[in-house]
């Protein structure tokens, strides 16, 4: 039976993330932003490419913010 093993760097990488950009890993977020995309796929809703350039542009601003976090992140576990 195979079973998904996460690696070193995938936990790794999911503790910086939660550490750094929680709001954007919790399930809600992404269960939202999930049915929104779903609903503009069944209706070809016509806003839907000015709806996610603007989701993209928060999210950008959101990841901006969290490198400053991440990098004290790092520095703080000793890696570079």
């Amino acid at each position: 039976r195979k079973v998904l093993q996460p690696t070193a760097l995938g936990l790794s990488l999911d503790e910086l993330l939660s550490a750094t950009v929680p709001d954007i890993l919790e399930p809600e977020y992404t269960r939202s932003f999930e049915d929104v995309l779903e609903a503009m796929a069944e209706s070809g809703d016509p806003e839907r490419l000015t709806y996610l350039r603007e989701w993209r542009a928060d999210f950008r601003r959101r990841l901006e913010a969290a490198l400053p976090r991440a990098k004290h992140y790092c520095e703080s576990k000793g890696l570079r």
